[in-house]
C-alpha cells in the first residue's frame, strides 16, 4: 500500500526542481606533466552526472603544476615590492576550465583547496565567455589582474596553513550562458609567495523552478470602443514540460469579445496567448486570469487587472464673445452621434434669443434684441457620447447695443513735472470716433475702458509710440488703459483702438500732448466753417486774441499751425504755417476722400482741435 501512495504521489508532482553534477577530481588524475601541466589543452578526467567523462583544461596566467605529494594543481601567487617596500604589482597563477553554464540557471561551486604558504592568499573564481587567454610559459607567476569583485567574480581569502577545507561559491542565475570557469591563485596586498592547492572542484547546475508570468499585468480599455488586447502567459526560465492553459474572465457578463462571439467564463488553450475584444456597449471589464498547467497539474494562476477607461472630452464653445445684431455658435470636434443642447441663465433675461439647430444641427443662432446690456455665461451640455458621458462647455458672451462709434471714456492725467517743467493734474471725458484728448507728456494718463469682455485694445497703425502703454486693472479703475507721452511728442497723433470679434463699431481714442509746454485754450480762439464742408474749410480767428500794437492800438494776427489728420488711418494729410493778413484762411480740402478728419491749430500758443466731415 505504501508503494501505490508513494506512486500517486510522484504521479501528481508537476515538476520539481533538477539538478546536474560534475566532479572533477585531480586525486584520480595520473596524467599530468611537465612545469605547466595545461600549457596547451588538456582533458582532465571528470564525474559528469555518474557519468565518466573528462573536460577540458589550458593555462592562463603563470605556470599551474601538479603536485605529486598532495595529488593536487598547484598554484603560486607573489606581489612585486619596490625597494622602499610598496607594492608595485600582482603575480599569480590561472587556469579555465571549459564548462558550459547556462543562462537563467543557478550554480553552486566548490572547490576543496589548501594554502600552503606563509600567507594569506585569494582563490578567485569567475565564469566567463573570453576564457582570457592563454600560458605555455614555464616561468612563473606572471602578472595578473588583482581584482576579486566585480562583474562574475567571486573570491575566497585562504589562511595561511590551511589544512583541506571546501570554499563554496553561489550564483544564483547567469542572464547569459558562459562558457569557461576561470581559477586564479591572486595575492593580497604586500603578500610574500603563496602557495595554493586545488584537490577538487564539484560544480553542481540546478534549473530555476518554472516561472510564469502574464502581460500586460494591468491594462487599461476605453470604454464604447472595441478595442482588441492579447493576453500571453511568459516562461521565464523556458521551463520543460506540457503546458495548457485554463482562462478565466469571472462571469458570463464579463464585457468580452472572444473569437468573435461573446466569451464565456470560462476556457482552455494549449497555445500561451489569446486576444479579446472589448464590448462597445459594455459598462464593465473583467479581469483576465490564467491557470498554468504544467504536467497535468494546475501549477500557477496569474491575473492581469482591467479597467474600463472613459475617454478625455475637451470641448470648446466656438463663436464671438461679443453680440452686435447675431451670432452663430458651435462646438468643434464633435463625435458622431453626439448632441448639443444650448442654455443661458435665467437672471439674464430675455434680451438674448436663443434658435438652437440654427442654421444646422447642434449649432445655435442668438439674436440681440437690444433692450438691455447684459454680460452672461453660454453653456453647450452634450449628450450622446460613449460609455453615457455628459459634458459641458460654457463661453462668456455679452451684447453690444452701441449705435454708433462714439462713445465717452472718462480719463485721469496724475500731476507729474517732466524735464523740469511741471504739470498739474487733469481729468475729463475721451471721446472715441471724435476730437482729440490733450495730455500732459510725461504724465501718466489712465482712461477707464468700462466692460472689456471679448475685448482688446491695440496701438492703431501709424499712431505714435507712447513711452509705455498697457491694459491693466489700477487704483483708478478695474478696466484701465494707462500710458505716457514722450518727450517732443507735440502734434504727433496716438491713437487706440478698441475692438472686439462681434463688437458693433471699432472704437479709436485720439490723444495728443501739449507741444512745447502749450496749454489747450481756455476759451474758442479759432473756429472752423462750414462743417461739413466740400472743397474749402474757412479757419477764423477771434479778433479778440489777436496781436495789438500797443503804439498804434492796431491788431494783427501771430502765425497760425494747421494739421489735418485723417480719423480711421491717423495719418497726417495736411501741414500748413500760414502768416495771416486778415482773420481767416480758406484752407483747400478738395484733395482729401470723403469721410472724417481732425484740424488742430496752435495759434500763439493755443491748441485746439476740430473733427469735421468732407463730403
Amino acid at each position: 500500500m505504501l508503494k501505490i501512495n508513494l506512486l500517486i504521489a510522484l504521479a501528481i508532482i508537476p515538476f520539481f526542481t533538477c539538478f546536474s553534477q560534475t566532479i572533477i577530481n585531480y586525486q584520480n588524475w595520473s596524467g599530468a606533466s611537465g612545469c605547466n601541466i595545461f600549457a596547451s589543452s588538456i582533458n582532465v578526467p571528470a564525474v559528469i552526472n555518474g557519468t565518466n567523462g573528462a573536460m577540458a583544461h589550458v593555462s592562463t596566467t603563470g605556470q599551474p603544476q601538479y603536485s605529486i605529494t598532495n595529488n593536487a594543481i598547484s598554484m603560486d601567487c607573489n606581489v612585486v615590492v619596490d625597494q622602499n617596500g610598496n607594492t608595485t604589482g600582482y603575480k599569480g597563477t590561472e587556469y579555465k576550465i571549459a564548462y558550459n553554464f547556462k543562462a537563467m540557471y543557478s550554480y553552486q561551486i566548490t572547490i576543496n583547496a589548501a594554502c600552503v604558504g606563509g600567507a594569506t592568499a585569494n582563490l578567485r573564481i569567475l565564469p566567463n565567455n573570453s576564457g582570457s587567454g592563454t600560458s605555455n610559459q614555464c616561468n612563473g607567476t606572471s602578472d595578473i589582474d588583482p581584482n576579486t569583485s566585480g562583474n562574475l567574480y567571486a573570491n575566497k581569502v585562504m589562511t595561511s596553513g590551511t589544512t583541506w577545507t571546501d570554499y563554496t561559491y553561489n550564483y544564483s542565475s547567469f542572464a547569459t550562458a558562459q562558457g569557461y570557469l576561470n581559477i586564479a591563485a591572486v595575492p593580497p596586498i604586500n603578500s610574500p609567495t603563496q602557495t595554493i592547492l586545488v584537490r577538487k572542484i564539484t560544480i553542481t547546475e540546478t534549473a530555476q523552478p518554472p516561472t510564469f508570468t502574464i502581460s500586460p499585468t494591468s491594462v487599461s480599455i476605453p470604454c464604447g470602443t472595441n478595442t482588441t488586447q492579447s493576453f500571453t502567459v511568459n516562461n521565464v526560465y523556458n521551463s520543460p514540460g506540457t503546458l495548457s492553459y485554463n482562462w478565466n474572465l469571472g462571469t458570463a457578463n464579463n464585457g468580452w469579445l472572444y473569437q468573435g462571439s461573446t466569451a464565456p467564463q470560462t476556457f482552455s488553450t494549449t497555445t500561451n496567448a489569446i486576444s479579446l475584444t472589448s464590448s462597445a456597449t459594455a459598462s464593465s471589464l473583467s479581469n483576465v486570469s490564467v491557470t498554468v498547467v504544467l504536467n497535468g497539474a494546475n501549477y500557477t494562476t496569474l491575473t492581469s487587472n482591467v479597467t474600463l477607461t472613459t475617454p478625455t472630452y475637451n470641448f470648446s464653445i466656438s463663436g464671438n464673445t461679443i453680440i452686435c445684431n447675431s451670432a452663430v455658435y458651435s462646438v468643434p470636434g464633435l463625435p458622431a452621434g453626439a448632441s448639443v443642447s444650448w442654455s443661458i441663465p435665467g437672471s439674464a433675461g430675455t434680451v438674448l434669443q436663443l434658435s438652437p439647430n440654427n442654421p444646422a444641427a447642434n449649432q445655435l443662432t442668438i439674436t440681440n434684441q437690444r433692450w438691455y446690456d447684459i454680460t452672461t455665461t453660454l453653456t453647450a451640455t452634450i449628450t450622446g457620447l460613449s460609455c453615457g458621458i455628459t459634458k459641458t462647455a460654457t463661453k462668456t458672451i455679452k451684447n453690444d447695443n452701441s449705435t454708433s462709434a462714439v462713445a465717452n471714456f472718462p480719463y485721469f492725467q496724475e500731476a507729474c513735472t517732466y524735464y523740469n517743467v511741471s504739470h498739474p493734474s487733469q481729468s475729463g471725458t475721451a471721446v472715441s470716433g471724435s476730437t482729440a484728448t490733450y495730455v500732459h507728456q510725461g504724465c501718466t494718463v489712465y482712461v477707464n475702458l468700462g466692460d472689456m469682455t471679448g475685448k482688446t485694445v491695440t496701438l492703431a497703425s501709424g499712431s505714435g509710440t507712447p513711452t509705455f502703454w498697457a491694459v491693466g486693472s489700477t487704483a483708478y479703475y478695474t478696466n484701465t488703459l494707462y500710458f505716457q507721452l514722450p518727450l517732443g511728442s507735440g502734434g504727433v497723433p496716438f491713437t487706440f483702438q478698441i475692438s472686439g470679434n462681434g463688437a458693433c463699431y471699432t472704437q479709436s481714442l485720439l490723444f495728443f500732448s501739449y507741444s512745447n509746454n502749450a496749454r489747450v485754450a481756455s476759451s474758442p480762439i479759432v473756429s472752423i466753417s462750414p462743417n461739413p464742408a466740400t472743397d474749402f474749410l474757412f479757419v477764423n480767428i477771434n479778433r479778440d486774441f489777436t496781436l495789438q500794437n500797443k503804439f498804434t492800438q492796431q491788431r494783427r494776427t501771430a502765425p497760425l499751425l494747421i494739421n489735418v489728420y485723417d480719423i480711421n488711418t491717423n495719418t497726417r494729410q495736411i501741414i500748413k504755417t500760414v502768416n495771416l493778413t486778415g482773420f481767416n484762411y480758406k484752407l483747400n480740402i478738395s484733395a482729401l476722400k470723403t469721410g472724417y478728419y481732425v484740424l488742430v491749430t496752435n495759434y500763439n500758443g493755443q491748441v485746439q482741435s476740430f473733427k469735421f466731415l468732407k463730403e
